[in-house]
């Protein structure tokens, strides 16, 4: 057995088609004379390592539906539409099921980039080795072209013993045999990883059509070996490494500035090595992704000069086609390098270009972009800063502000103008006195909107002209918002002035002639005065503590009064007041109309008081409570002997002791 082409010539990595014990295979020497007559045709001894492609003539990726292509004509493997195919048949999903007492990977998502979503096929391969699963035409081919035909897989077996194996294989539509390779077989990893496996040939003259198929190797049936997936297969001219340049920076990119009138020339590597006739196309895109033709372009010679006039700010991206002259017209036929892109940067962005900004403020001037930095501005200010800033900005710092910005490929000037808006002159009115439980109306002035804090006791704290009512003294303060969205703010004393509260003090008793103290109290220490009324009997009626010496009975009023003007209030205190006794000692109870009842005067005033009068053996010859009516010197009717009885006079006052003395009745 022999080695395929591959292991012999392939700069890039490659496999030993189904000959992976490597005594098996002769010698290189010994088969290069041979293998190079017969293999000539179909070997592409000059393409290199990596290299570059074309526009795909073949692109599966599957979809970002649950569609896809249907390979069930072409090859007998049914498609089916649930999870898990059995032996021989595939379907198109978003991840890989895990199937058969989770005996698969589950692959999270497939391989194209960017994909979200997409779709992939999961294959459970024939138990019959050499069982096609992929097959498909492609028709109008060049002649003298290399191709590369290419899939991406996935071993999705669990166990380590199960590995898949594939060979590529390209063939004329009557089945001969133009190229093929064997993947070997195809182990797991610790976490599924997407391989890429590919395979190149060169077409002949009269080859524009050929057959792509991709088969299983390994054996299936109970040991599920021969399972993956498979995702992007593509089928693509190859050239050789196409890597353009700027001349003079050996870079694929670059920047200009907007603005910039310039030319740059675009170079490659010489590819007439592996071209015979070589031609080329260059071409312009805006994205990367569209490309159109650049006109009067299409040329023997690699170079490309570009012309920027004025350029405005951008991506531009340019790259180059290359193709036999014979073949050239043909999109299938041609190899596009790497794009190079140049960068037009747009001038750097001032945040606003007009910014107004509220007097006493921090002017903050915020520019976009990267160098270095010389700011000029209005009464000879100065900075290098990017972002410089500038507190507590007055209105004579009004103006325009200058940069110059340098980012050492372009220098860029640009200007900003600062409005510096004044503060409104805000006004919350005159302090008020108010008395408590009063209410006022707040005058607030110089602007367009206010808020007032605190809110409490206020009507309605976002009006100019709240009503307020509070319980205490509070100062307010109204942020005053001008047209332009400058605030100020003012502040306003609601001084409140508590209620008076006055008492007179508890009724008190005293009797005639004996002074008694009145004890009057406010609720305040200042800014207040005061009135006994009636002032009678009073030493001080302007002292919350006067003495009293009243006559008979009297209620004093007590009025306060306070200094700011708000409403007084009084109290009154009841004074009784006893009068003095006094005690004859003798009356005549005989009858003629003078002097016939024992008459104390004011007796009658202390209605508790018990009066008892003995006789010289200590009997008691008389009793009164109240002394309501004089004694007429009888004792239950009958008149007591003329003669000196002895008496008691309990007042039943506190303080006060009992009165005693003798009376004479006469006859």
């Amino acid at each position: 057995m022999l080695c395929t082409p591959d292991c012999l010539f392939d700069k890039k990595e490659s496999y030993c088609a189904t000959f992976k014990q490597q005594d098996t295979c002769m010698k290189a020497g010994e088969l290069l004379a041979i293998l190079f007559f017969i293999l000539l045709p179909f070997l592409s001894f000059s393409q290199p390592a990596g290299g570059s492609f074309g526009d795909p003539v073949v692109n599966i990726d599957f979809g970002s539906a649950a569609t896809g292509p249907n390979f069930t004509a072409s090859t007998g493997y049914q498609r089916i539409y649930t999870d898990c195919p059995n032996d021989g048949n595939y379907i198109i999903a978003t991840r890989s099921p895990n199937c058969f007492s989770s005996a698969w990977h589950i692959l999270p998502e497939d391989h194209t980039p960017g994909d979200t979503n997409g779709y992939m096929m999961v294959v459970n391969s024939d138990p019959v080795a050499g069982k096609d699963f992929y097959r498909q035409t492609v028709t109008g081919l060049c002649p003298n072209t290399t191709y590369e035909f290419a899939a991406w897989i996935i071993n999705i077996n669990k166990k380590d013993n199960l590995y898949p194996n594939v060979t590529f294989t390209i063939e004329t539509p009557n089945g001969t045999v133009l190229k093929n390779i064997n993947t070997g077989d195809i182990e797991k990893t610790a976490t599924p990883e997407w391989k890429k496996y590919s395979v190149t040939f060169t077409t002949q003259p009269g080859q524009p059509d050929i057959v792509l198929a991709i088969k299983n190797n390994a054996p299936g049936g109970s040991i599920p070996g021969n399972d993956l997936a498979l995702d992007d297969i593509t089928f693509r001219p190859a050239g050789p490494t196409l890597n353009p340049v700027i001349t003079g920076t050996g870079s694929n990119s670059t920047h200009l500035c907007e603005g910039d009138t310039r030319s740059l020339e675009f170079t490659t590597a010489d590819v007439s090595t592996f071209y015979t006739s070589p031609r080329y196309q260059w071409q312009q895109s805006d994205d990367g992704i569209n490309w159109m033709d650049i006109p009067g372009n299409s040329a023997t010679h690699p170079a490309y000069t570009a012309s920027f006039v004025n350029v405005p700010a951008g991506a531009y991206y340019y790259r180059m086609l290359v193709a036999e002259t014979a073949n050239f017209n043909s999109p299938s036929c041609r190899v596009a390098s790497d794009p190079i892109s140049v960068t037009v940067d747009p001038p750097p962005v001032i945040a606003a270009e007009t910014l107004p900004v509220c007097e006493g403020s921090t002017l903050q001037l915020n520019l976009e972009a990267t160098g270095f930095f010389k700011w000029t501005g209005p009464n000879g200010w100065t900075s290098t800063e990017q972002k410089p800033a500038i507190p507590h900005i007055q209105l004579n710092q009004a103006g325009t502000y200058s940069v110059t910005i340098n980012n050492g490929l372009c220098t860029y000037n640009r200007t900003t103008k600062v409005t510096v808006n004044p503060l409104p002159h805000a006004d919350a009115g005159q302090d008020i006195m108010l008395c408590e439980g009063e209410s006022t109306t707040l005058n607030a002035s110089g602007g367009i909107m206010y808020q007032w804090s605190p809110a409490t006791g206020l009507s309605d704290p976002n009006t100019q002209n709240p009503v307020a009512k509070p319980l205490t003294t509070t100062t307010y303060t109204v942020l005053v918002t001008s047209a332009s969205g400058c605030q100020a703010s003012a502040k306003v004393t609601l001084k409140v002035s508590p209620k008076i509260e006055v008492n007179a003090g508890d009724d008190q008793i005293t009797v005639q002639k004996h002074p008694v103290y009145l004890k009057g109290t406010v609720n305040r220490n200042s800014d207040y005065y005061i009135v006994w009324e009636p002032s009678d009997f009073l030493d001080n009626p302007h002292s919350l503590t006067p003495i009293a010496t009243p006559l008979h009975d009297i209620t004093y009023t007590l009025k306060a009064f306070t200094s700011d003007g708000c409403p007084m209030n009084e109290d009154q205190v009841f004074i009784r007041v006893y009068q003095s006794l006094e005690i004859p000692n003798t009356f005549s109870p005989n009858g003629d109309g003078i002097n016939d009842t024992w008459n104390i005067a004011a007796l009658n005033t202390y209605p508790h008081s018990v009066l008892t009068v003995y006789n010289r053996y200590g009997n008691v010859a008389f009793r009164s409570v109240g002394y309501p009516d004089a004694w007429d010197g009888k004792n239950g009717g009958k008149d007591l002997p003329a003669g000196i009885y002895y008496y008691t006079i309990d007042l039943k006052e506190r303080n006060e002791k009992t009165i005693s003395g003798w009376v004479v009745i006469l006859r």
